[in-house]
């Protein structure tokens, strides 16, 4: 028991490796608050650079919020090795050997792209014609987004309406209640009729 420098509580204190020392909630509370920025918990004190090392964490935080964090440090390790690369499709990767294929197909989902690029293409065509072929298709999609779908007045996710659908719109992002025509207010909360100027 001691007088915490940090809170200046008087409770069981608890030191750390580096011999700096600080009550036990003081410790949790700080670990816990590094897992929520995804940050490595460094010492308490503001002097010292001294990462907390993992047995520690594991008594300082409940067990779910541990597995947190060494899962969050896997991904940390494995995306610093050269020639590791996370598929963008799944939660996958793997490390390419020196002098790999331009495109790879994942071993998990197998979808196959090429991650000098990170274009989706299997290798047929060169990173090239498949930047050409991806500009082609975003082009496409964008001119079909405009076309058929429109900005949510409330939230400006962009919201499309089924040819047969009613002009009444609900966001399914913020909940805003709109007209598919004129993007006015929708007063009306149940009724479907006689509360727009376009009806």
């Amino acid at each position: 028991m001691g007088e915490c420098s940090l809170c200046e509580e008087t409770s069981s204190l608890y030191p750390l490796e580096c011999g700096h020392i600080f009550c036990y909630q003081c410790c949790v509370n700080w670990s816990k608050e590094c897992l929520k920025i995804q940050k490595p918990p460094k010492c308490l004190d503001q002097t010292c650079s001294t990462l907390i090392p993992i047995n520690y964490l594991q008594q300082l935080l409940p067990p779910n919020d541990y597995q947190t964090y060494l899962s969050l440090l896997l991904t940390a390790t494995l995306s610093s090795i050269k020639n590791f690369f996370w598929c963008p499709h799944c939660p996958g990767g793997f490390i390419a050997i020196d002098g790999y294929d331009c495109f790879f197909t994942c071993p998990y989902c197998g979808l196959s792209w090429c991650p000098k690029c990170n274009i989706r293409h299997t290798g047929d065509i060169s990173c090239e014609e498949a930047k050409k072929h991806q500009s082609l298709e975003d082009e496409q999609n964008n001119n079909w987004k405009i076309t058929n779908s429109k900005p949510c007045p409330g939230c400006k996710v962009s919201i499309e309406k089924t040819p047969e659908g009613c002009t009444h719109m609900t966001c399914w992002h913020c909940k805003y209640a709109f007209c598919w025509v004129c993007l006015g207010p929708y007063v009306g909360r149940y009724s479907f009729t006689n509360n727009c100027p376009c009806d």
